[in-house]
């Protein structure tokens, strides 16, 4: 599945979880290709992968949650 952030205070974590350490904040219009999910309390979280608009990537976790990310239905370059 594919998610786009749509707001700028999302974080990338190392792990499921806010207890979890934060590698930083993932920039609104990014895409998240999520490859894994895990349910901590009454959140779902997703392992992804990402391409920041600078073409950096980034691999972690974040919240699924519909305030920080929509599902993505729009075609993919490549």
């Amino acid at each position: 599945m594919v998610r786009k952030v749509i707001r700028d205070d999302l974080n990338l974590r190392k792990g499921p979880g806010v207890s979890n350490a934060s590698y930083g904040m993932i920039p609104v219009g990014t895409l998240m290709n999520v490859t894994e999910t895990a349910k901590v309390g009454t959140a779902t979280w997703g392992k992804h992968t990402c391409v920041m608009a600078d073409g950096s990537a980034c691999t972690g976790w974040s919240n699924l949650g519909d305030m920080w990310s929509i599902l993505y239905t729009g075609v993919l370059d490549g």
